[in-house]
């Protein structure tokens, strides 16, 4: 249940109390105020004044979820094990669940604009959304791997990582995907871009890759650990 905050740029730490003990896997914020996190056996939290207060609302599920995203104050999803899409439209205070038409865990999620959006996970997996997931339909990614984060800055240009290294890019909104390696092997777990050529991919024992060119090639940053890392 660690819940971390920084407001200095990360030099320094303090801890929030999220009043839950359960594993927490992933964490969105929509400005400096409105937050979210999720975790095992369905734990969602939320808060409102930047992490002072966390709530924790039901999920209606026990699956684990691995990832959440918003695209505004409203509206956002959450993902997890055994092909869990849920979708809240109210800030996340309820939770509904939408069809994936697949039972392989998810890791990930980003949409590219209010209504489209993707969703990646084990064997390759990558659903598309074009109505803000009523319905979720299969891309082919061109992977048997596991894929754990994808990122989307337009509704047509994104980028997918996952294991042993495997970097994936679009620029049709995922109607097609080309694979470009990344140097390192070492299974990559999430991957941010802060414009269309500038973005850093992390992953196990403490990897770091940086791309300026939008990911047609990779360097390695040293981090200093042989931590994994997942975001």
């Amino acid at each position: 249940g660690t819940i971390l905050h920084t407001t200095d740029g990360g030099l320094h730490w303090t801890s929030q109390p999220s009043g839950t003990s359960s594993e927490l896997y992933d964490v969105w914020f929509l400005n400096s105020s409105y937050g979210w996190a999720v975790g095992e056996q369905g734990t969602i939290l939320r808060t409102l004044n930047g992490g002072p207060t966390w709530h924790r609302p039901s999920s209606g599920t026990d699956k684990d979820l691995r990832a959440i995203f918003f695209v505004n104050t409203d509206e956002g999803w959450a993902v997890g094990a055994d092909g869990t899409i849920l979708y809240s439209p109210s800030g996340g205070a309820s939770w509904t669940p939408q069809v994936s038409s697949t039972t392989l865990d998810l890791y990930d999620v980003s949409f590219g604009s209010g209504s489209r959006g993707w969703v990646v996970g084990d064997h390759g997996t990558v659903l598309r959304t074009s109505d803000g997931g009523i319905t979720w339909s299969p891309q082919d990614s061109g992977s048997i791997l596991t894929l754990r984060g994808v990122r989307f800055l337009n509704a047509q240009m994104g980028w997918i990582v996952g294991h042993w290294g495997t970097f994936l890019r679009t620029l049709n909104g995922g109607a097609t995907w080309e694979s470009t390696v990344v140097g390192p092997s070492n299974p990559l777990y999430d991957i941010h871009f802060t414009s269309r050529s500038v973005g850093w991919g992390v992953g196990r024992r403490g990897t770091i890759v940086h791309t300026t060119d939008g990911g047609e090639t990779w360097a390695a940053q040293d981090s200093g650990t042989d931590a994994h890392l997942y975001g």
